[in-house]
């Protein structure tokens, strides 16, 4: 598998895991509502509509954020697949990533950020400036973003159009 489509896989794994978890949530708190349940399952609301087609969307995706329901109130969670522009790995640990259409952000990493190359535990220090990652992060209470996981693809290859483009530049 190449890394540019391990890295699609794995944000549209991630983001169907989000629609399911949103999709399971919603029924959970349905039923907890009360009221009468239908004898009949109800129809798909979307006829054609699948896993599939969500996971090619977000093999799409280069960047964005949404809202989830937790316990205590709601997140916004940000997603976001680029080139690195920088990491910190000294004193607060951060990582920064410019996406192909230009859009720029930093995120904090912490003991509790799981990052991943090749499906297996790296730590921050084997992320390299140019490496394609796609990144999901939570907003903190500052305004900023936890980094909570980073998929990292490693450099861009010389053979494949590449996960990012070749618009993004350092910051």
């Amino acid at each position: 598998m190449s890394r540019v489509h391990g890295l699609a896989k794995a944000g549209a794994w991630a983001a169907v895991a989000v629609l399911g978890a949103g999709l399971a949530g919603g029924i959970a708190y349905a039923g907890s509502a009360g009221g009468t349940s239908p004898s009949a399952p109800s129809p798909r609301p979307h006829p054609g509509r699948s896993a599939a087609g969500l996971r090619g969307l977000a093999g799409r995706t280069v960047w964005g954020q949404f809202v989830v329901r937790r316990k205590g109130g709601f997140a916004t969670v940000d997603v976001q697949r680029g080139k690195v522009s920088a990491t910190v790995t000294t004193g607060t640990e951060s990582i920064s990533v410019t996406s192909a259409d230009g859009h720029a952000a930093t995120y904090a990493v912490t003991a509790t950020t799981k990052i991943r190359e090749h499906g297996k535990a790296v730590p921050l220090s084997s992320v390299a400036t140019g490496d394609r990652v796609l990144v999901f992060a939570v907003e903190q209470s500052n305004g900023g973003f936890l980094a909570m996981r980073i998929v990292d693809a490693g450099p861009p290859t010389a053979t494949g159009s590449g996960a990012t483009g070749s618009g993004a530049t350092g910051a």
